[in-house]
Protein backbone atom coordinates (compact mmCIF):
# COMPACT_ATOMS: atom_id res chain seq x y z
CA UNK A 1 0.00 0.00 0.00
CA UNK A 2 0.71 3.58 -0.36
CA UNK A 3 3.14 5.06 2.43
CA UNK A 4 3.63 8.55 3.12
CA UNK A 5 7.19 9.05 4.88
CA UNK A 6 9.12 12.01 6.69
CA UNK A 7 12.33 12.26 8.65
CA UNK A 8 14.19 15.01 10.87
CA UNK A 9 16.42 16.36 13.15
CA UNK A 10 18.04 19.00 14.87
CA UNK A 11 20.08 19.52 17.57
CA UNK A 12 20.42 16.24 18.79
CA UNK A 13 16.88 15.32 18.32
CA UNK A 14 15.34 12.76 15.90
CA UNK A 15 11.21 12.72 14.19
CA UNK A 16 10.10 10.12 12.13
CA UNK A 17 6.17 9.69 10.85
CA UNK A 18 5.14 7.41 8.53
CA UNK A 19 1.03 7.33 7.30
CA UNK A 20 -0.40 3.81 6.06
CA UNK A 21 -2.61 5.33 3.37
CA UNK A 22 -4.75 2.11 2.40
CA UNK A 23 -5.12 1.54 6.31
CA UNK A 24 -5.36 5.37 7.94
CA UNK A 25 -2.86 4.91 9.98
CA UNK A 26 -0.44 6.93 11.35
CA UNK A 27 2.56 6.37 13.69
CA UNK A 28 4.93 9.41 14.82
CA UNK A 29 7.64 8.70 16.86
CA UNK A 30 10.24 11.91 18.32
CA UNK A 31 13.25 10.93 20.16
CA UNK A 32 16.04 13.19 22.07
CA UNK A 33 18.59 11.15 21.26
CA UNK A 34 20.87 11.96 18.27
CA UNK A 35 22.08 8.80 16.86
CA UNK A 36 18.20 7.29 17.77
CA UNK A 37 16.56 5.38 14.76
CA UNK A 38 12.46 6.31 15.17
CA UNK A 39 12.46 4.85 11.62
CA UNK A 40 12.99 1.65 13.04
CA UNK A 41 10.54 2.01 15.98
CA UNK A 42 7.63 3.10 13.42
CA UNK A 43 8.73 0.02 11.01
CA UNK A 44 8.25 -2.31 14.10
CA UNK A 45 5.18 -0.34 15.29
CA UNK A 46 3.43 -1.30 11.96
CA UNK A 47 4.74 -4.78 11.80
CA UNK A 48 2.88 -5.10 14.89
CA UNK A 49 -0.25 -3.78 14.34
CA UNK A 50 -0.27 -5.36 10.92
CA UNK A 51 2.60 -7.87 9.84
CA UNK A 52 1.82 -7.15 5.76
CA UNK A 53 3.18 -3.66 6.96
CA UNK A 54 6.50 -4.96 8.03
CA UNK A 55 9.34 -3.92 5.38
CA UNK A 56 11.10 -6.42 3.18
CA UNK A 57 14.62 -7.59 4.60
CA UNK A 58 17.15 -4.96 2.93
CA UNK A 59 19.58 -6.73 0.29
CA UNK A 60 23.25 -5.33 -0.46
CA UNK A 61 23.85 -3.70 -3.20
CA UNK A 62 26.83 -4.29 -5.78
CA UNK A 63 29.82 -2.69 -4.25
CA UNK A 64 31.37 -0.58 -7.27
CA UNK A 65 33.68 1.07 -5.33
CA UNK A 66 35.45 -1.52 -3.00
CA UNK A 67 38.69 0.74 -2.40
CA UNK A 68 36.07 2.93 -0.46
CA UNK A 69 35.38 -0.91 0.99
CA UNK A 70 38.83 -1.35 1.55
CA UNK A 71 39.13 2.14 3.44
CA UNK A 72 36.47 1.30 5.65
CA UNK A 73 37.86 -2.48 7.09
CA UNK A 74 41.24 0.29 7.62
CA UNK A 75 38.88 3.00 9.50
CA UNK A 76 37.68 0.35 12.12
CA UNK A 77 41.02 -0.90 12.44
CA UNK A 78 42.22 2.58 13.39
CA UNK A 79 39.40 3.49 15.63
CA UNK A 80 40.27 -0.35 17.27
CA UNK A 81 43.42 0.58 17.67
CA UNK A 82 42.46 3.81 18.87
CA UNK A 83 44.80 5.69 16.17
CA UNK A 84 41.72 8.09 14.80
CA UNK A 85 43.36 11.42 14.19
CA UNK A 86 40.68 14.93 13.63
CA UNK A 87 42.85 15.53 10.44
CA UNK A 88 41.44 13.06 8.74
CA UNK A 89 37.92 14.36 8.96
CA UNK A 90 36.39 16.70 7.67
CA UNK A 91 32.68 18.75 9.05
CA UNK A 92 32.31 16.36 11.82
CA UNK A 93 29.86 17.30 14.54
CA UNK A 94 30.61 19.13 17.59
CA UNK A 95 31.76 17.16 20.18
CA UNK A 96 32.77 14.06 18.08
CA UNK A 97 36.61 14.64 19.09
CA UNK A 98 37.44 12.38 21.93
CA UNK A 99 34.26 10.75 22.27
CA UNK A 100 33.25 9.27 19.79
CA UNK A 101 36.14 7.65 18.67
CA UNK A 102 36.43 6.20 22.42
CA UNK A 103 32.84 4.97 22.45
CA UNK A 104 33.51 3.20 19.01
CA UNK A 105 36.97 1.86 20.18
CA UNK A 106 34.71 0.48 23.45
CA UNK A 107 32.25 -0.81 21.06
CA UNK A 108 34.63 -2.70 19.00
CA UNK A 109 37.15 -4.25 21.68
CA UNK A 110 37.54 -7.67 21.36
CA UNK A 111 35.45 -8.69 18.42
CA UNK A 112 38.36 -9.26 16.07
CA UNK A 113 38.55 -7.90 12.60
CA UNK A 114 35.16 -7.94 10.16
CA UNK A 115 34.07 -11.35 8.72
CA UNK A 116 32.03 -9.99 6.25
CA UNK A 117 31.53 -6.13 5.21
CA UNK A 118 28.16 -5.49 2.66
CA UNK A 119 27.07 -2.00 1.11
CA UNK A 120 23.42 -1.58 1.57
CA UNK A 121 23.38 2.24 -0.14
CA UNK A 122 25.48 5.18 -1.52
CA UNK A 123 23.65 8.16 -2.10
CA UNK A 124 25.19 11.87 -2.53
CA UNK A 125 24.87 14.50 -0.29
CA UNK A 126 25.25 17.72 -1.05
CA UNK A 127 29.02 17.39 -2.31
CA UNK A 128 29.76 14.35 0.14
CA UNK A 129 29.31 10.48 -0.96
CA UNK A 130 27.34 8.96 2.05
CA UNK A 131 27.71 4.68 2.18
CA UNK A 132 25.31 2.50 4.82
CA UNK A 133 27.14 -0.62 5.51
CA UNK A 134 26.60 -3.78 7.92
CA UNK A 135 29.75 -4.92 9.18
CA UNK A 136 29.43 -8.41 10.63
CA UNK A 137 32.53 -9.79 13.38
CA UNK A 138 31.67 -13.09 13.90
CA UNK A 139 28.30 -13.19 15.94
CA UNK A 140 27.99 -9.09 16.04
CA UNK A 141 26.63 -6.92 13.40
CA UNK A 142 26.83 -3.29 13.04
CA UNK A 143 25.23 -0.61 10.72
CA UNK A 144 28.22 1.45 9.86
CA UNK A 145 27.43 5.22 8.08
CA UNK A 146 30.35 6.76 6.48
CA UNK A 147 30.75 9.92 4.53
CA UNK A 148 33.32 11.12 2.28
CA UNK A 149 33.69 14.92 1.41
CA UNK A 150 35.18 16.06 -2.51
CA UNK A 151 39.16 16.11 -0.71
CA UNK A 152 38.43 12.29 0.61
CA UNK A 153 38.49 13.71 3.92
CA UNK A 154 35.55 12.14 6.42
CA UNK A 155 32.58 13.81 7.00
CA UNK A 156 30.15 11.48 8.93
CA UNK A 157 31.42 8.33 10.74
CA UNK A 158 28.14 6.81 12.77
CA UNK A 159 28.35 3.24 13.90
CA UNK A 160 25.48 1.44 15.43
CA UNK A 161 24.99 -2.36 16.79
CA UNK A 162 22.11 -4.38 14.80
CA UNK A 163 19.30 -5.72 16.76
CA UNK A 164 19.74 -9.33 18.29
CA UNK A 165 19.27 -11.36 14.37
CA UNK A 166 22.76 -10.56 14.26
CA UNK A 167 24.69 -11.92 11.15
CA UNK A 168 21.64 -12.58 9.03
CA UNK A 169 20.90 -10.57 5.98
Amino acid sequence: QKVERHGGAWQGFQTYIARYLGDGLTIAVLANLAQSRPNRFVDSIAAIMDPKLAPPPEKPIPDREPAVTARLRNLLAAIVERRLVPEDFAYVRAGFFPAAPRAYAEMLAGIGAPTQVDLYGRREMGDDRIYRYRVVFGEKAFDVRLGLAPDDKISELTIMPRPATVGAR
